[in-house]
C-alpha cells in the first residue's frame, strides 16, 4: 500500500510550507535514533525524512498529488523509465516488436528519431547522505568539523574498470536491461529488469580484478572537513557536490550531511530567537537591580529590571539571538526571571522578614511573603 506523505507528517493537505518544515522538525526530534531508541524508531525517522524529501520541494509535490507514490516509482518522464511502450504501441497496432520478430522496439525509434534514442538502465545511486548532531553553539555560531564516513570509490587497481578490458555484455547484449514475457488471462505481460550481469552499465570484463571481483568500485573509509553555516537547525542541510560515491563511469554523487540539533541544559530556541530563565533573589525583585546574563557565547549581557518586578517575567534582549540561516536577520534573547526563595534562614533573617510583612500589611499577602509564612509553617 503506497504511503499518505501528509498522513505520515500529520499534516491537511493543503499545508504550506512552514507548516511542513515544522511538522518535519518535532518529528525528527522525536523519531531520530540518537534520541529515540525505541524499537522502530529509525523505520519512523527514514519515513519522515521520505516524506518531508518530497513534500517540501514543490515540483516533487506536485508529482506526488498527480500521482501518488507512483510518480517516484517509474519516473514519469520521456525517457522510457518505467513505461513499456512495447505493449503501449501494440494497442495501436504495432504488433512486429520483439526478439522473434526481427524488428526490434529500439530500431523502430531510431528509425523514427534518428537513431538517439535508447533505453536507459538504471542510473547508479550514488549521492549519500549522513546526519550529523551539533551542539546548538554550533548551530548557532557555526564551526568546522571533520566527519568520517564510508562511500563507494573506483578501484584503484583497476581504475573503475572491473577487469582487464570492457565487453558488451552478453546476457543483455549491451542494453543493461533484460525482458521477460509471460501470459496470463489478460494477455501477454512483459516486465523490464536491469540486467543483473552487468548491473544494468551494458558492458562487462574479460578478466575481473582481483581486488574488486569485477565490481569496479570499493567501499572505503573518507574523511572530510566542512564548515557548518551560522544559524542552521535541524533538518537543515549541507550539500557537497561530488563528495558522495563513485560510479563505475566516473561519475561522483553528491553528499548531504543533514543536521541535528542536541539540546542545550540552559537555553532552548525557537528558529533564531533563544530562550533562558534566570534565577533573582527578593530584593533584587523588589528594589530593581542590573542583571549580568552569560550568553550562550558566555559573554556577559547586561539585564536592568525596574523595581517589583514579579516573577515569571519576561525581558528581551534585542538581536542577541541566533541568526537566522537565509536572511541572516539576528533573532532576540527572551529572558525570563524566576523568583528565588530563600532557605535556612537565621531566627534574626526571619523575625526582620515577618517585621517587613506586617509593615507592609495587606500589600505582601499574595505575594512573596505569603510563600515564606508557609514555609515557616511547616
Amino acid at each position: 500500500m503506497d504511503k499518505d506523505y501528509y498522513d505520515v507528517l500529520g499534516i491537511q493537505r493543503n499545508a504550506s510550507d512552514l507548516e511542513i518544515k515544522k511538522a518535519f522538525r518535532v518529528l525528527a526530534r522525536k523519531h531520530h535514533p540518537d534520541v529515540n531508541k525505541e524499537e522502530g524508531s529509525e523505520e519512523k525517522f527514514k519515513e519522515i525524512n521520505e516524506a518531508y524529501r518530497v513534500l517540501s520541494d514543490p515540483h516533487l509535490r506536485k508529482q506526488y498529488d498527480q500521482f501518488g507514490n507512483s510518480a517516484f516509482k517509474q519516473g514519469m518522464g520521456w525517457q522510457g523509465q518505467g513505461i513499456n511502450f512495447e505493449d503501449l504501441f501494440k494497442g495501436f497496432g504495432f504488433n512486429g516488436f520483439g526478439s522473434d520478430s526481427g524488428f526490434g522496439f529500439e530500431e523502430f525509434f531510431s528509425d523514427v528519431f534518428g537513431g538517439n534514442f535508447r533505453r536507459q538502465a538504471a542510473p547508479e545511486q550514488l549521492n549519500q547522505r549522513i546526519d550529523l548532531s551539533i551542539s546548538l553553539e554550533e548551530a548557532v555560531f557555526g564551526a568546522e568539523k571533520t566527519i568520517e564516513f564510508e562511500r563507494n570509490e573506483a578501484c584503484h587497481a583497476c581504475n573503475g574498470v572491473g577487469g582487464s578490458e570492457k565487453i558488451k555484455c552478453r546476457k543483455c547484449l549491451g542494453k543493461g536491461f533484460t525482458i521477460k514475457e509471460h501470459r496470463n488471462f489478460i494477455g501477454f505481460i512483459r516486465t523490464q529488469n536491469t540486467c543483473n550481469e552487468c548491473h544494468g552499465t551494458g558492458f562487462t570484463v574479460k578478466e575481473k580484478c582481483i581486488e574488486c571481483n569485477g565490481h569496479g568500485i570499493q567501499r572505503k573509509k573518507a574523511k572530510l572537513k566542512i564548515k557548518i553555516p551560522e544559524g542552521v537547525d535541524s533538518g537543515d542541510y549541507l550539500t557537497l557536490e561530488g563528495q558522495g560515491s563513485h560510479g563505475r563511469d566516473g561519475g561522483k554523487g553528491g553528499l548531504f550531511v543533514v543536521f541535528f540539533v542536541k539540546k542545550n541544559s540552559r537555553f532552548k530556541r525557537d528558529g533564531p530567537d533563544l530562550f533562558v530563565e534566570e534565577p533573582i533573589s527578593f530584593i533584587q525583585a523588589a528594589l530593581g537591580s542590573e542583571l549580568l546574563i552569560e550568553g550562550l557565547d558566555s559573554k556577559k549581557l547586561k539585564l536592568k529590571i525596574p523595581e517589583g518586578t514579579q516573577t515569571g517575567t519576561i525581558f528581551r534582549l534585542k538581536e542577541k539571538g541566533a541568526k537566522a540561516l537565509h536572511s541572516g536577520d539576528k533573532g532576540d534573547l527572551f529572558v525570563k526571571v524566576k523568583l528565588v526563595v530563600p532557605e535556612n534562614l537565621s531566627a534574626k533573617q526571619k523575625r526582620l522578614l515577618l517585621e517587613l510583612q506586617e509593615d507592609l500589611g495587606d500589600a505582601g499577602k499574595d505575594g512573596f511573603f505569603k510563600k515564606l509564612k508557609k514555609q515557616f509553617d511547616k
